[in-house]
């Protein structure tokens, strides 16, 4: 695919093109060490009693039939190149019945871009499409201004990003973050469309989870590291600017994908008989009608199968997939989603599961580093517990 950069005269614009050029760059230190999630794992079923054609890997994503429980995240919109990139995944999204999300939408609420630099006129399909933007925003832009640049995209979901880290080592990037949450309260009651939060690659605590699902928050993403480091790649662009010791910080920082799985997974077990035996892991966390989202690190067949076996409703992907549609086009990402698919399916046959809603069924087990890891952090919930109620 020939990739043309453009935009260069305005600052967002500018910035967004440099994201998307670090983020091509196979050869960026811009992942987070490691996800985690091959350490977990699925017990095998010797006898499945199923056959391959009964598996079936489809799921619904806002009131929309889709091929397996994979959305296409967001990387990228409000520019030239954006638009190259996205009118790539958007025609593989149609012909794979997948979700999409674009980029953050800041450049329409500003007025420094319009829809057509997001994505292209839509199909008449049901491809469901996220727009998004950054939870620092809602302090800025009315709700009902943000409600009509969605309207403007065509979305069917809202996604918010909590990007505390990236914003610290943007040049210019935000610093307080006080109030977001009944704000997000707020759009959740005034929102005609679904709204899914995220995290944009550190990981969001269960407390937080907790706190968005009891305002009845539809999707949250839990979006662990071992994926994008978006603070990597905000200090690669600024290079000299930022300091070393900053960077080395953030290149650390999160909470993997694999251990907030688990422990929002043994959060969720109940533990009756255990109050005299573990006293200080006595926490629960309930999600109520909130559907869980695992991104950050999602590579293989054995991440998504692992993901959804742990709880998650969905597996998010955005990196493997904007690469693929730089150097191979539609047909290439294509060929990718499809192999992805047939994988799951495989992974589900051998574990005996014919639908994707029982693969919490599942016997899955951790290593015994990621085991140890877990339980320290139910204890230290446990802890906190007793010391604050």
């Amino acid at each position: 695919m020939g990739i043309e950069y453009m935009d260069m005269d305005h600052p967002i614009h500018s910035r967004k093109n440099k994201h998307l050029e670090t983020c091509l760059d196979r050869s960026a230190d811009i992942e987070s060490q490691s996800s985690h999630l091959s350490k977990i794992h699925i017990l095998p079923t010797a006898f499945p009693e199923c056959s391959r054609a009964s598996v079936d890997t489809t799921s619904s994503f806002a009131g929309s039939q889709i091929s397996m429980p994979l959305i296409i995240l967001p990387m990228t919109g409000g520019t030239h190149l954006g638009r190259q990139l996205n009118e790539v995944l958007y025609e593989a999204a149609c012909e794979c019945s997948l979700p999409i999300g674009l980029g953050s939408m800041r450049a329409l609420l500003e007025g420094s871009s319009g829809r057509k630099t997001f994505i292209p006129k839509r199909k008449k399909n049901t491809t469901p499409i996220i727009a998004n933007i950054g939870a620092i925003e809602l302090k800025r832009h009315s709700i009902k201004h943000i409600l009509h640049c969605c309207d403007e995209l065509g979305a069917d979901v809202l996604s918010l990003h909590i990007n505390v880290a990236q914003e610290l080592v943007q040049k210019g990037g935000d610093t307080d973050f006080s109030a977001i949450l009944p704000k997000v309260h707020l759009l959740k009651q005034e929102s005609p469309i679904p709204l899914l939060v995220k995290e944009a690659g550190f990981g969001i605590d269960p407390d937080a989870v907790q706190r968005l699902s009891e305002i009845e928050v539809d999707y949250i993403d839990i979006s662990g590291s071992g994926g994008s480091n978006w603070a990597m790649i905000e200090a690669k662009d600024r290079g000299k600017e930022i300091s070393p010791e900053r960077v080395e910080f953030f290149r650390h920082w999160g909470c993997p994908t694999g251990t907030l799985l688990r422990l929002m997974y043994e959060f969720s077990q109940p533990r009756i008989g255990l109050e005299k035996e573990q006293p200080l892991m006595q926490s629960s966390l309930s999600l109520g009608s909130t559907r869980l989202v695992a991104s950050g690190g999602v590579r293989t067949v054995h991440d998504m199968a692992v993901c959804l076996a742990s709880g998650a409703s969905y597996v998010g992907m955005a990196l493997p997939l904007i690469r693929l549609a730089a150097e191979s086009g539609v047909s290439g990402v294509i060929a990718h989603l499809h192999d992805l698919q047939q994988g799951l399916q495989d992974a589900m046959l051998v574990s005996g599961i014919t639908k994707v809603a029982d693969m919490p069924t599942c016997i899955t087990w951790c290593d015994a580093d990621l085991e140890i890891e877990v339980k320290s952090l139910l204890a230290a919930y446990g802890r906190r517990k007793q010391r604050h109620g």
